[in-house]
């Protein structure tokens, strides 16, 4: 909604009746909220005596005959006869709803705000809700090490760390935390300095720890272990869960979700019909011309490629190369000889690109995806990248992220290759619908 607050004066109420009308939906568009909103505006008209506002062009926004009825009139009768209100002379009624406002807006908006939900359990942490977590950690005092950042900083929520079990014979690690002995030590290590919270750092499940644990959930001590997953295996892991059974992946494939792939489905046929339909048959005639005049032959160019999973498929295109080639591997340059003139403008504007909406509509290929290859392609640029077969968890596409960015045309290095994979495994692993929409309008 556009703000109602001139360029010139934005003073606090206008403002104020501005964010009630946005946020209808977040006050439920009652017939209560509705009529408070017509009281605040009644008492509006003493503003500007003191300099506050005019409310001339509000109560025209707000007029009764634009105002919406209750859904029914049993849930909202006249504001004036419920409660407190009716106790209020007229001339205060506004006040009331603007007060009663102003202390339920801080708690409305916090909901609606996203933000929160990432700073406000911390904020929580570190004030309010502050307490001391006296926490034991076991393992070596190297791991102990890769946690000193984190330890750091949830210090300043309330987290104190009173030493680590380890059967190194230090007295204390590089950052100060005391060694409390070996795991022989334990029980006692929790009991003597009243430990809350145990932190295993990386630990191997022998029968050994397996104990430690036990001894957690007798002494009422929570555990956490951290885990060095990711390091052993050199790549970033991901847990999900399915069926009851608890999974780790090498990376978050949001189209693995069937819905998401029907979403994804859904936009492609959305748009693949009406160009099928309605572009693709003004322009084959175009190309039709231009190919009897400057290289007769048919008018498509099939070739095999792959797509998802490795399966092969006939894409089509627009031919713009003369008839009589032979080395269809090699990839085509802007000044190629095997190119007829208007081939070069169709190519340029991809415009041979168009057929490949049937393969869309078929199903062998996406709109957005990484690009198909050729399948000799496919074999030498493996060589170059051990991950360039990662691309093939989703369908090829007419553009991708790749493309968008500007790595397009033929790869002249290594590096192009790299680049183009890059964006490929990006766009699989953060896909989401923004994602999809802004690459079609950006392509």
């Amino acid at each position: 909604m556009v703000s109602f607050c001139s360029a010139r004066s934005r003073s606090w109420p206008r403002v104020l009746v501005w964010s009630l009308a946005d946020d209808d939906l977040l006050l439920g568009r009652s017939g209560a909220d509705l009529a408070a909103l017509q009281h605040l505006l009644h008492d509006a008209r003493h503003w500007p005596a003191r300099g506050i506002a005019q409310p001339g062009r509000l109560e025209k926004i707000f007029s009764p005959e634009r105002t919406p009825a209750p859904a029914s009139p049993r849930l909202a009768p006249d504001f004036r006869q419920r409660g407190g209100a009716r106790l209020l002379p007229g001339r205060d009624q506004g006040r009331f709803h603007l007060a009663n406002f102003l202390l339920q807006f801080p708690v409305l908006a916090l909901y609606r705000a996203p933000f929160f939900a990432l700073f406000l359990p911390e904020f929580l942490a570190r004030g309010i809700f502050r307490r001391e977590e006296k926490t034991l950690l076991v393992g070596s005092i190297a791991k102990a090490a890769q946690l000193r950042r984190w330890l750091r900083r949830k210090a300043e929520m309330g987290l104190r760390t009173v030493g680590i079990i380890s059967e190194e014979p230090l007295d204390c690690t590089e950052d100060g935390i005391p060694v409390l002995g070996g795991a022989d030590r334990f029980r006692s290590a929790i009991e003597e300095h009243g430990v809350t919270q145990v932190i295993m750092l990386f630990p191997q499940f022998t029968e050994l720890n397996r104990n430690l644990i036990a001894t957690c959930d007798q002494l009422g001590v929570r555990l956490m272990i951290v885990s060095d997953l990711e390091e052993k295996l050199g790549h970033p892991v991901t847990h999900f869960d399915d069926d009851g059974f608890r999974f780790v992946g090498l990376r978050e494939e949001p189209l693995e979700n069937p819905f998401n792939r029907a979403v994804k489905r859904t936009i492609d046929f959305i748009l693949a019909l009406p160009i099928i339909l309605f572009v693709f048959p003004p322009l084959a005639v175009i190309v039709w011309l231009a190919q009897r005049l400057q290289s007769p032959g048919p008018l498509f160019h099939k070739q095999t490629r792959a797509g998802i999973q490795h399966r092969r498929f006939d894409i089509w295109k627009f031919r713009t190369m003369h008839v009589a080639n032979e080395d269809l591997a090699r990839q085509a340059t802007s000044e190629d000889e095997r190119v007829y003139p208007l081939g070069k403008w169709f190519r340029k504007l991809s415009v041979d690109e168009i057929p490949q909406f049937w393969n869309v509509l078929r199903g062998d290929m996406s709109v957005v995806g990484p690009r198909p290859h050729l399948i000799e392609h496919n074999s030498q640029f493996s060589q170059l990248m051990a991950n360039y077969q990662v691309r093939t968890f989703v369908k090829p596409g007419i553009t991708g992220l790749a493309q968008v960015r500007g790595f397009r045309g033929k790869a002249q290095t290594s590096k192009d290759i790299q680049n183009r994979v890059a964006c490929d495994i990006e766009y699989l692993e953060n896909w989401n619908l923004t994602l999809e929409c802004g690459m079609i309008a950006r392509t």
